[in-house]
């Protein structure tokens, strides 16, 4: 199990959105105050309706994935790297945003609102692919991806010192968000799979397939030994 590359994709992925979550909750009403001196209490008001649109979100993406797989619309496996990737995308789309434009509180709120919410996409693909890759072992791959993804705790000890230096580290502090969800994009992109692994697979799965194996064999050889007779 742990040298299973479409494993590590999710524990990648899991850092990634733990990376950016971190970020968000720790640090969104410190952004605000900092950079646009916006008062803890309005940012409050502002900062509480990301996270209910991101359940939203997550609520809409399960629904969609379970219409397109139930109806045969799209594969298993385009559903799952489908709406992850637009998550993680989206979402960087919206970090490099705040990196590079958001000069102002409206612009900057409205981004981080999106990024929130949108980032949602990528759960309901995301918590469900350790089923498909393990479906005996699901949990305990879910624990490691989240013993693991917590490393991404380390982000306030990123953002922290880069905030000291005002709107410039801020925006620092985004852009590296956005490169991490690049690196969780691509390596789930290239490593992730919908399948069960072989690892996973019950005991009786194997012997079948080793029997199936050792017919096809012995039928290849009766059929080269009858074409020796016959030549």
């Amino acid at each position: 199990m742990v040298t299973s590359l479409p494993v590590w994709a999710t524990i990648v992925v899991n850092i990634a959105l733990n990376w950016n979550i971190y970020m968000f909750i720790n640090q969104q009403l410190y952004y605000l105050n900092s950079v646009f001196g916006m008062p803890a209490e309005q940012a409050g008001w502002i900062v509480a309706p990301s996270q209910i649109l991101q359940t939203v979100a997550v609520t809409i993406t399960a629904a969609l994935s379970d219409k397109f797989l139930n109806s045969g619309t799209f594969s298993k496996k385009f559903t799952r790297k489908g709406f992850l990737s637009f998550g993680l995308l989206t979402q960087t789309a919206c970090l490099v945003g705040l990196g590079t434009i958001a000069s102002n509180a409206y612009i900057a709120v409205a981004l981080m609102i999106a990024a929130c919410a949108l980032i949602g996409s990528a759960f309901a693909p995301f918590l469900v692919n350790q089923f498909d890759l393990a479906p005996s072992y699901a949990p305990l791959i879910l624990a490691l991806d989240n013993t693991l993804g917590a490393l991404a705790g380390v982000s306030g000890y990123v953002v922290e010192p880069l905030a000291s230096e005002g709107e410039s580290g801020w925006k620092k502090a985004f852009l590296i968000g956005a490169g991490v969800n690049i690196v969780a994009f691509l390596v789930f992109l290239i490593f992730g799979s919908v399948e069960v692994q072989s690892w996973a697979r019950p005991r009786e799965e194997h012997k079948k397939d080793s029997k199936a194996v050792l017919t096809l064999d012995s039928s290849v050889l009766e059929t080269d030994s009858k074409t020796s007779e016959v030549v």
